[in-house]
């Protein structure tokens, strides 16, 4: 059975839970105040295969993303991009300009 990474105690992790990110975009309808019918959350599981194929694109593309610089405005307009094809179930990892 697979484990849950939200536990009924407010100021505990659970064991299995690795962190989170804050997302600079959503489609305007995913958007907070939205009036379209969304789920508050959607999860995501995948192959423990499957998983590390995600994980290497993911670092793949933050590498990439440390050779910009960073002290510019431009570099730091640079982030990591995830789109979900929820047709043919695929997640893509890709540079993307975040401002």
């Amino acid at each position: 059975m697979p484990k849950h990474s939200f536990t009924k105690r407010p100021n505990e992790k659970s064991e299995d839970y690795r962190g989170t990110a804050n997302l600079n975009w959503l489609p305007p309808s995913f958007a907070p105040g939205s009036t379209a019918k969304v789920p508050k959350s959607i999860n995501f599981n995948m192959t423990f295969d499957e998983a590390l194929k995600f994980a290497i694109a993911v670092q793949s593309c933050v590498q990439s993303l440390n050779r910009y610089k960073r002290s510019t405005k431009a570099g730091r307009a640079m982030g990591l991009g995830l789109c979900v094809f929820f047709d043919s179930k695929k997640i893509s990892v890709m540079e993307a300009q975040t401002e």
